[in-house]
C-alpha cells in the first residue's frame, strides 16, 4: 500500500548524523532562543521532508524530560533560521525577543522591514503574544511609518498609531485624576472647571 511504502522510504533515510548533532546541541548551555536556533539550523540542512518530524521523534524517545520539540515546533525552528538566514542585522533582533513573541511574528504576513519593526517594538513596550498579535492585526507599523513621515504640523486629525494612542490616553487619565482630586478638596469647582476642562482637552486633543 501507498502509505506503508512512505513509511519504508522514511525509515531507510540514515539520519545518525542528524542525531548525533542533536545530542550535542541539546548538551550545550545555551538559551532557550539559541537552542531553537540550532535545532533549527540542523533541521533546515536536511533536505527530507521528515527531517522535522524524525528530529521531533528522537528528542521525545531520547529526552523525555524536554518539552516544547513538537514536530509543529522544530518546523517552526526550521523556518525561523531560513526566514532570518540571510538578514543579520534583523537575526540579531530576534534573538533578543522571546520564542512566543518570535512565532508570532514569524507566522505574520510580513515583510523582512515589518518584522523588523516588531521585533523593536517588543522590546521597547514589552508587548505580550496578545498585544503583539493585536498591533500587528491593526498594522501598528505602518500607520507609525506614516505618521513619521509627516511633518510635526500636518499631523492634526490623522489617525494614531495604537502605542501613541495609549501614551496619550494615560496623559488623559492623569489630568482629569488631578482635575477631581481638586474639585473634590479645593473648591469651588466653578474656580477650576475652565482650567482643567482646557488641560483634559489639550491632553486628549
Amino acid at each position: 500500500p501507498e502509505g506503508r511504502n512512505r513509511i519504508n522510504i522514511r525509515k531507510n533515510i540514515d539520519y545518525s548524523s542528524l542525531n548525533d548533532e542533536i545530542d550535542r546541541v541539546l548538551a550545550a548551555d545555551f538559551s532557550q532562543i539559541e537552542l531553537y536556533l540550532e535545532l533549527g539550523r540542523l533541521v533546515s540542512g536536511k533536505p527530507e521532508k521528515g527531517a522535522a518530524v524524525m528530529a521531533a521523534e528522537y528528542i521525545t524517545a531520547n529526552y523525555p524530560d524536554r518539552t516544547g520539540f513538537s514536530p509543529r515546533n522544530l518546523r517552526r525552528m526550521r523556518g525561523f533560521y531560513r526566514i532570518y538566514e540571510g538578514h543579520p542585522e534583523v537575526f540579531k533582533q530576534a534573538m533578543e525577543v522571546g520564542w512566543t513573541q518570535n512565532i508570532v511574528i514569524l507566522e505574520a504576513d510580513l515583510d523582512m522591514e515589518g518584522r523588523s519593526w516588531y521585533l523593536r517594538a517588543v522590546r521597547q513596550f514589552g508587548w505580550s503574544k496578545a498585544e503583539l498579535t493585536g498591533q500587528i492585526a491593526a498594522n501598528a507599523h505602518l500607520q507609525r511609518a506614516n505618521e513619521e513621515s509627516i511633518p510635526d504640523g500636518e499631523r492634526d486629525g490623522l489617525p494614531e498609531a495604537l502605542p501613541l494612542r495609549v501614551e496619550r490616553l494615560l496623559r488623559f487619565l492623569g489630568h482629569a485624576v488631578a482635575f477631581w482630586e481638586k474639585l473634590c478638596y479645593n473648591g469651588p469647582w466653578q474656580l477650576h472647571f475652565p482650567r482643567q476642562t482646557g488641560i483634559i482637552g489639550e491632553a486628549y486633543g
